[in-house]
């Protein structure tokens, strides 16, 4: 668990908004040209990517506290 959410509610909410980045870089990426809406995709798609490593970072901080976990509980049983 992190805070009040498990590791499962996590990947959920990763794995979702990981779909929705994905699914806006799709629409963006359609949007071409110099004019405004050009521009705002650019803005947007930069910001899809930065929420892209921001997922990686969250991945890398659940897989870190599952194992941090493993090894309190190991602990805990080798000292029982």
């Amino acid at each position: 668990m992190i805070g009040k959410l498990t590791y499962e509610q996590i990947d959920e909410l990763v794995q979702r908004l990981s779909t929705s980045t994905q699914t806006l870089k799709s629409i963006l990426s359609q949007c071409s040209g110099s004019d405004a809406v050009a521009i705002r995709a650019t803005k947007l798609l930069k910001f899809c990517n930065e929420v892209e490593q921001y997922i990686a970072k969250l991945n890398e901080s659940v897989n870190l506290n599952k194992d941090v976990d493993n090894v309190v509980n190991r602990l805990v049983s080798n000292n029982n």
